[in-house]
């Protein structure tokens, strides 16, 4: 499945978990193994699904096998989570069949297309696992995908915008509470969204209208923490490429010099993503 396809159906649950983050710490130890990349960050087990997506993080960082075990090898592991390593060879599979599908015959992403390639993937879905399973890993993401596409109907309807907006309301209204939180919070990460183009202040004000005087203060704070990383990035790679410019020195010696500089410039927390970041500048 193309990226573009991929990501008009994965939106809407990036957004909830962004919102979700900014509401809710996770200072909950995990037991959970992580991988050295995703030590600086906090393992979701929010949901089966969630811990799976989680752990899967680290592919290409680690090979399935070793993904595999440090998740069932864990002190203790996570088993009110309903993961075990059949449900997790399955989903792999089913992971790999997804990639491979390639909706080649559509040559626009219109309705009639979305609701064929919804079919497909629900078609996946009873190919490789249970009604319960189904359930367990895929309702949400299930039910937003469908809601998407009612919203597209609806809107590509020749009816006048109170009929809409009532359609729009009523279909929700259908929906479990946790759906309609979704929506609520994609209408929120659209408004935040818009608040970044706004002056310091205006934004500021924005976001406590949106969130509260808390959360614009965590939202400031995140905004300070990049802004110094981003920084730090941009002096760090122009002295890296310092370092790979110079022509006197081996290549041994420029990977043992960038080694230094990375230690000196980040966090030990950091230094997987920024080596991340390194391969991405070195792609462009």
């Amino acid at each position: 499945m193309n990226t573009t396809t991929l990501a008009k159906y994965g939106c809407i649950s990036m957004l909830t978990g962004v919102v979700y983050f900014l509401y809710h710490s996770q200072d909950t130890e995990s037991h959970t193994a992580q991988s050295p990349s995703q030590s600086d960050t906090h393992i979701d087990t929010s949901s089966t699904r969630d811990l799976l997506d989680y752990t899967l993080t680290s592919m290409g960082e680690q090979d399935l096998t070793q993904i595999r075990e440090r998740l069932f090898s864990a002190q203790q592991h996570e088993k009110d989570l309903a993961i075990d390593e059949s449900l997790f060879d399955t989903f792999i599979l089913y992971k790999t069949a997804l990639a491979e599908l390639e909706p080649n015959e559509f040559h626009t992403i219109n309705l009639s297309a979305l609701q064929q390639l919804n079919q497909q993937i629900l078609d996946l879905q009873n190919q490789y696992f249970t009604p319960q399973q189904i359930t367990l890993l895929f309702d949400e993401e299930n039910r937003l995908r469908q809601l998407a596409i009612d919203k597209i109907d609806i809107n590509t309807r020749d009816i006048d915008p109170d009929s809409k907006a009532q359609l729009l309301q009523e279909t929700l209204a259908n929906q479990p509470d946790y759906i309609q939180r979704a929506e609520r919070n994609n209408l929120l990460m659209a408004q935040l969204s818009q608040s970044l183009k706004q002056e310091q202040q205006s934004k500021y004000l924005t976001r406590v209208n949106l969130v509260g005087e808390e959360g614009a203060q965590r939202l400031e704070q995140l905004d300070q923490k990049r802004e110094i990383f981003n920084q730090s990035l941009e002096s760090y790679l122009e002295k890296r490429q310092d370092i790979l410019s110079s022509p006197g020195l081996s290549d041994d010696i420029k990977h043992d010099q960038i080694a230094e500089l990375r230690q000196q410039s980040f966090d030990t927390k950091q230094w997987r993503r920024v080596e991340a970041l390194e391969r991405i500048y070195d792609q462009k």
